[in-house]
């Protein structure tokens, strides 16, 4: 091989003389034999003296004159691309094919129209062979050598001038288009040097050798290109890390309305069709390249957190959905009404924005932002127990903690029902706070006919009093020995009876608190109320007579169908669910009703008390 790609004439003589060797041999790189060498640097005597030898062979003649490489070009084909004609005429009489066409269509024919060989077209004409027009044929063979990426091919055609922008017949494709298409960086280069716009789209896809490389995955390729790109192309460039870069890290398929609502750009209003990544390897591209279509995920990230922040402050109000109730529950919500009320950009903010500001990768510089948010995050959990979504603004905000964000916030939502708010803890890290009635449970709570002050009787002997509106421990009564399981008022509020386990009745003055009379009951006392006129208590198992007190004949009202009332976990007035109780408050030991004012008793020592105003129901 060393002999023959040198021209080492005598070497070559000798072993052809005096060496048994193998004269179809090739080398381990490019496939090419002892002839194909000789042949391709012109030395016209060795290829003579290797076709002599073959001759000699005749039937090994063609195979050996005709030995392809790795490209599939034969001697003959490196004879006429690098424009030897003397040794051109010496294959030619060794019987060499004129017409064997390599990997890029090219043929010794060709490549002899192409490089201009005049004397050898000549000969060839002679013999009857078709000739087809030189441009045709140059343009042909660097199509070819284009699309296979034969930069040294591509290189010799474009110095004899062959148009640089011209475009295949099929697709309408310039050569830049494919070789950035097919991510030949050596010919993109060599096109490029040449002139070659990058802009230029095609005719059958209308689109621009970047579009192809990029949707390949060429970066190397896409790197040159994006080097010579002009100013307006520069826009679309950024265009494209703006809207392909948002769509990368998308966190769910959107389609273009919710493209250009959460980045703030004008965009066709196609609502169908859905856009997402099928080629996750091109995704990784775009997030990794060094070229300037690097997709700023940090950046897009940030920017889609905050259009997303912006999305649901524009959009989002109570009851979005039209409820008649404020008890409707999320399960009774159809799908149809939902994707009606709350379009699709607004469903993908709510449920996407902390992922983009968490994935921003930027702290926090916001103290309140920081503040409301983990305030918020406290609220969504405590709340969302509850399936009935208005709940929020009711529930949830009734019973938030005392100096949360939310409740200071949104405290007036509530309000439309109630006449105040409930007295709960501070801060997040405990229950809420509750009239707290001594260590034991709280057996009976009962409201003064007036509704101003409520009696609680727990297991600790006492009984406590209350003021409604604010909430404030008003006295405690102690005189029990046992527990005090009931407790109730006269018709004219003056007097609290009390009863305990140790079959006493206790009467006190409501005013002072002073301790009146005691009565003894034959059993264990569980139950206690006057007569609707005053003049009787009765008990579970006895009846006595109240005449010696003096009370006024002030009938008890009738408080059959209350205007406040409990339903299982939520508090309803007049019959229709209106407040949702929390699961530590929906199961108490002991109620009691009065007009618009509900008190709750629990087995913890809590005393709870629930204020509604007049009924008049917040406009949802």
């Amino acid at each position: 091989m060393v002999t023959t790609y040198f021209g080492l004439t005598p070497v070559v003589k000798y072993w052809l003389k005096n060496a048994r060797i193998g004269l179809n041999a090739k080398d381990n790189v490019y496939g090419r034999s002892a002839l194909s060498w000789a042949a391709g640097n012109g030395h016209t005597t060795i290829v003579k003296l290797l076709t002599e030898r073959s001759w000699k062979k005749f039937l090994q003649k063609r195979a050996f004159v005709d030995s392809v490489d790795k490209h599939n070009r034969t001697p003959l084909s490196w004879v006429m691309l690098n424009g030897y004609e003397e040794t051109a005429r010496a294959l030619l009489r060794a019987g060499a094919d004129i017409d064997l066409a390599d990997d890029i269509g090219g043929t010794p024919l060709y490549y002899a129209i192409s490089n201009g060989h005049h004397e050898l077209l000549k000969h060839l004409a002679k013999q009857g062979t078709q000739m087809q027009s030189r441009g045709d044929i140059q343009k042909k063979l660097l199509l070819s050598a284009v699309k296979a990426g034969h930069e040294p091919v591509v290189s010799m055609l474009l110095e004899q001038g062959v148009d640089v922008e011209f475009k295949d017949k099929e697709h309408g494709r310039t050569l830049l288009s494919w070789a950035s298409g097919n991510g030949h960086t050596a010919v993109v280069k060599a096109l490029l040097n040449k002139g070659a716009n990058g802009e230029i789209k095609d005719s059958q896809y209308g689109r621009t050798p970047i579009s192809w490389a990029a949707e390949n995955t060429h970066e190397a390729a896409l790197g040159l290109l994006l080097e010579k790109v002009g100013p307006e192309l520069k826009v679309h460039v950024q265009d494209f890390q703006n809207v392909v870069g948002a769509i990368t890290i998308l966190q769910a398929p959107a389609d273009i309305v919710v493209l250009a609502s959460i980045l703030g750009l004008n965009m066709p209003k196609d609502p169908d069709p859905l856009i997402q990544f099928l080629d996750s390897h091109f995704k990784n591209s775009l997030l990794n390249t060094t070229t300037t279509l690097r997709a700023k995920k940090y950046e897009m990230h940030r920017k889609i957190a905050t259009q997303c922040l912006r999305v649901m402050n524009n959009s989002l109000k109570e009851n979005i959905c039209d409820l008649l109730s404020l008890a409707t529950e999320c399960k009774d919500i159809k799908d149809q009404v939902i994707n009606q009320c709350l379009p699709k950009d607004l469903q993908y903010s709510c449920r996407h924005w902390a992922y983009h500001l968490e994935q921003s990768n930027e702290p926090m510089s916001d103290l309140k932002l920081s503040e409301f948010l983990n305030d918020a995050q406290r609220f969504i959990r405590r709340s969302m127990v509850c399936s009935a979504p208005l709940q929020l603004y009711y529930s949830g905000i009734a019973f938030a903690a005392g100096e949360s964000i939310i409740r200071r916030n949104f405290r007036d939502k509530p309000l439309r029902m109630m006449a105040t708010l409930p007295i709960t803890r501070k801060s997040w890290g405990t229950q809420l706070h509750t009239l707290e009635s001594g260590s034991y449970w709280v057996q009976s709570v009962t409201f003064s006919p007036d509704g101003q002050i409520l009696a609680s009787g727990s297991d600790d002997y006492t009984i406590r009093l209350w003021d409604v509106k604010s909430g404030h421990h008003l006295h405690t009564l102690e005189g029990h020995s046992y527990w005090v399981q009931s407790v109730t008022f006269s018709p004219d509020g003056q007097i609290l009876a009390s009863g305990s386990f140790n079959h006493t009745i206790q009467l006190w003055n409501a005013k002072t608190g002073a301790l009146q009379k005691i009565l003894y009951a034959k059993t264990a006392v569980s139950s206690i109320r006057f007569s609707t006129d005053g003049l009787y208590l009765n008990n579970n198992s006895d009846r006595f007579e109240f005449f010696p007190f003096e009370s006024s004949r002030q009938q008890i009202p009738d408080e059959s169908c209350p205007q406040v009332s409990l339903a299982q976990d939520w508090v309803a007035l007049e019959g229709v669910k209106a407040l949702w109780l929390p699961p530590e408050y929906c199961k108490p030991y002991c109620s009691a009703i009065k007009d618009r004012a509900l008190a709750l008793g629990y087995r913890d020592c809590r005393v709870y008390i629930l204020n509604f105003r007049k009924i008049h129901w917040p406009k949802c």
